[in-house]
This record gives C-alpha cells, structure tokens and sequence, in this order.
C-alpha cells in the first residue's frame, strides 16, 4: 500500500511541477494575454489546462452498472458504528489519527503560506519562488516514492515520527535563512 500511495502522490507532484512551468512565464511577464498584472494572467492558463484535462473524465467517464439500493439509514448507521467501533476500540489508533490531523494541517499551512514569507521575509521575486518551490516539489517527488517503499518496510507510524522531527527540524532552519536573493 505504502508504494502504491507513495507513486499517488508522486503523480500529484508532478502535476504541480507542470502548473509551475505552465505558470512561470505568465507571472514574470513574458507572456501577456490580457494586459493585466502578471501575476493574475496566471490563473487563466492554469483553468484552461485544469478544463482541457478534466473534460474528458467528465464527459466520457460512466459509472458501471448501479447495484440494488440499500436502505440509506441503515447504511449510514452501519458506516458510523464500524468507524465507532474502530477508534474506540485501539486508543494509539484515535491518537494516531489526531497527531497525523495535527501534524498535516501544520505542514499544510507552511506549504500554502510559503509564498507569502518568501515574499515578505525575504523580498524573493516571483522566479525565485517559482525555483525554489520547484525544488521542494522535485525532492517530494522522490521522497513520496522513497517514503511509500519504506512505510511498507518499517510501518506508518515510524516513518510519520521521522517525518514530524524532520519538519521540526528544517522549519526554523528555513525561517531563520538570510536571503534567497543569489537566486533571483
């Protein structure tokens, strides 16, 4: 399961590396299409790619055959005390799920905000960003396939240990750098 979810999410980068490359010349200007701020014309070419490789799923994609409907309530009553039993039943289980909640939405945040501190901390241009952004997106490529192999050799909850310390470790590392501005 482990590698499986690790080339998923590998897949998942790659597609943010091609949104960066398909983006970049839009937010630095080289290319204009409406005559608006660069960084707004990026949206546009980023829709036009999301339309042009969604509509296909959407209009040819049929579901199979629909099975006999069930009893809706029933189903939702069975779906609800399966998971009761689940959680309740292994207490490192429930932590587990909580610390892992805790812990995405911490690296989440730092994710979607880097822009932000890269932008305000640092001073970064928009092709700073956009290289530096591609290099933590190279290294999650190769990290999700490493960390899928070794999940599925030495378990969620130890790989998700490692990761945690190593995301203590590089964030104020990563805050407490000077300047990307050799880059820009």
């Amino acid at each position: 399961r482990g590698k499986v979810s690790g080339y998923g999410m590998a897949g998942n980068f790659l597609g943010n590396i091609a949104a960066l490359f398909l983006a970049l010349p839009f937010a630095t200007g080289k290319i204009s299409l409406f005559g608006l701020d660069a960084r707004a014309e990026t949206i546009f070419p980023l829709l036009v790619s999301f339309l042009v490789f969604s509509l296909p799923m959407l209009l040819f994609f049929r579901e199979s055959d629909p099975q006999p409907k069930q009893n809706e309530q029933a189903k939702k009553l069975d779906v609800l005390s399966v998971s009761k039993r689940l959680l309740f039943s292994n207490k490192n289980l429930l932590l587990f799920l909580i610390s892992f909640i805790f812990m995405n939405g911490a690296v989440l945040t730092f994710i979607n905000n880097s822009p932000i501190i890269f932008d305000n901390l640092w001073h970064t241009s928009d092709t700073a960003k956009t290289f530096i952004l591609l290099g933590a997106i190279i290294a999650s490529v190769f990290g999700s396939v490493i960390g899928g192999r070794l999940v599925d050799r030495f378990g969620s909850k130890k790989i998700l240990v490692c990761v945690v310390i190593g995301w203590i470790i590089m964030m104020p590392i990563s805050v407490s750098m000077f300047s990307f501005r050799s880059i820009s």
